[in-house]
C-alpha cells in the first residue's frame, strides 16, 4: 500500500530493519502515517491528522494548526501528492488495540468489536487512551464494553487490570469493587513487589500513585488495628495483679487463671504467630511481617488462635476469644473500596455504573 523503500522522517532506510511491515489504511485519504513500532513487527496506520488531533489533546499539541512542535511543521510543510503522507514514529507493543481506537476516532463503527476478548486487551486500550488522552473520543464505545464488565470483572484474575480501566474510562462501580478486593486480598510477593490476590503485579500497571497511597493506607490501618486488638489482651494479662487488676472473672478470681492464659497466649502468640507485646517506646511492634500479608491472611491467622484456662468454669468466664474475634471481624467488615468520584483528576469525566 505504502512504497517500502521510502525514508522515514529520522532519514534511515526502513529496508535495515528487519521486522515485518504491516500496512494500515484507516484512512484512504489520510495525510498521516503513524508508524507504530512493536517489538515484533512495524506497523504503518494511514490516518487524516485533523482526526487525531480533534480527538486526543496530545495528539493535538504536537500536529495542530498552531503547534510549535517539530512534527506539526514538518507536517504543514510536506508537499501534498507527495509519494507517501508525512510519517510521525511511535513505540507501543499494542498494535491491535491501537488500531482498534483508530477505528473508533475514524468512525469506522463496523470494524470496532462489540465485546472485548479479555481484561489485557481492555487494559492496553485504557494505557493508549490514557497515554494520548483520547478517554472523551472513545467515551460512545465504553457503555458497550461496561455491560461485559459488569458480569465479568468479579470472577476475572486480572484484578489490577481492572482497577486502571474503570480509572481511565471512569467506571465507578468496578473501580471500587475492584480496589476493595486489592485492599483485603493485595499482599506483598517473595520479591517484594505489591501483588493483587491473583497474584498480578500493580506496580507494572500504570495505576496513579494517589490510588495506590490510599489502598495502603487502608491495608495498613487494618491490619495494625487487629493486630493491635489481638496485643490489647496479651498486655492486659502481662500487667494482670501488677498496675492491673487481676483479669479472672470467676465468683473467687485467681491470679493462677491469669498465669496459665499468660502462657498460653505467649506460647500461642510468640512461637506459632511470631506475635510479640509492646513496649512503651514502642509504636508498630513487630508489624512488618504482617504488613506483608493480606488483610485476609492476618484475619485467618488471628482466627485460628486458641488459648487453654485454668479448669472449671475459668474458661466461659475468662474467654476473650469470641470477643477478639468480633473486633477483628468488624474492622475487615467495614473495610471500603475507593470512590472514583473522590478523584479530582477524574472528576472532568462521566462516571458510569455498568448496567
Amino acid at each position: 500500500m505504502f512504497p517500502d523503500d521510502a525514508p522515514d522522517p529520522e532519514g534511515e532506510p526502513k529496508g535495515k530493519d528487519t521486522r515485518p511491515i504491516v500496512d494500515v489504511c484507516i484512512a484512504p485519504h489520510g495525510d498521516l502515517i503513524l508508524k507504530l513500532s512493536t517489538s515484533e513487527k512495524v506497523v504503518r496506520f494511514r490516518v487524516a491528522s485533523q482526526v487525531l488531533c480533534l480527538s486526543s489533546p496530545v495528539f493535538s499539541a504536537m500536529l495542530g494548526p498552531s503547534s510549535g512542535f517539530r512534527e506539526a511543521s514538518e507536517l504543514r510543510a510536506h508537499p501534498r501528492g507527495a509519494r507517501e503522507p508525512y510519517v510521525v514514529s511511535i513505540v507501543d507493543d499494542s498494535s491491535v488495540e491501537f488500531r482498534v481506537i483508530l477505528d473508533v476516532i475514524h468512525l469506522r463503527n463496523s470494524l470496532v468489536p462489540l465485546v472485548t476478548a479479555n481484561g489485557e486487551a481492555l487494559w492496553c486500550m485504557a494505557v493508549i487512551c490514557d497515554k494520548y488522552d483520547f478517554t472523551e473520543a472513545v467515551s460512545v464505545w465504553i457503555g458497550i464494553w461496561a455491560k461485559e464488565w459488569g458480569e465479568r470483572v468479579i470472577c476475572d484474575p486480572d484484578y489490577g487490570h481492572w482497577l486502571f480501566i474503570a480509572w481511565t474510562f471512569g467506571v465507578a462501580d468496578i473501580f471500587t469493587v475492584v480496589s476493595k478486593d486489592i485492599i483485603l486480598r493485595g499482599y506483598y510477593g517473595a520479591e517484594g513487589f505489591f501483588v493483587s490476590g491473583g497474584g498480578e503485579r500493580l506496580d507494572d500497571l500504570a495505576i496513579p500513585e494517589r490510588v495506590m497511597e490510599l489502598i495502603h493506607q487502608q491495608r495498613q490501618s487494618a491490619i495494625v488495628e487487629m493486630v493491635d486488638a489481638a496485643l490489647f489482651y496479651y498486655n492486659k494479662y502481662l500487667e494482670s495483679g501488677i498496675s492491673e487488676p487481676v483479669c479472672c472473672h470467676p465468683t473467687t478470681p485467681t491470679y493462677d487463671c491469669d498465669l496459665v492464659i499468660l502462657g498460653s497466649i505467649t506460647k500461642e502468640y510468640q512461637s506459632r504467630i511470631g506475635l510479640f507485646p509492646r513496649s512503651p517506646n514502642e509504636d508498630h511492634p513487630n508489624y512488618d511481617k504482617f504488613l506483608l500479608m493480606s488483610i485476609n491472611e492476618v484475619e485467618q491467622i488471628l482466627q485460628s488462635i486458641t488459648i487453654r484456662f485454668l479448669g472449671g468454669g475459668h474458661a466461659c468466664a475468662c474467654g476473650f476469644l469470641s470477643e477478639l474475634l468480633t473486633k477483628i471481624a468488624c474492622v475487615v467488615t467495614k473495610v471500603e473500596g475507593l470512590k472514583l468520584e473522590s478523584f479530582n483528576s477524574r472528576r472532568k469525566l462521566k462516571v458510569i455504573s455498568p448496567s
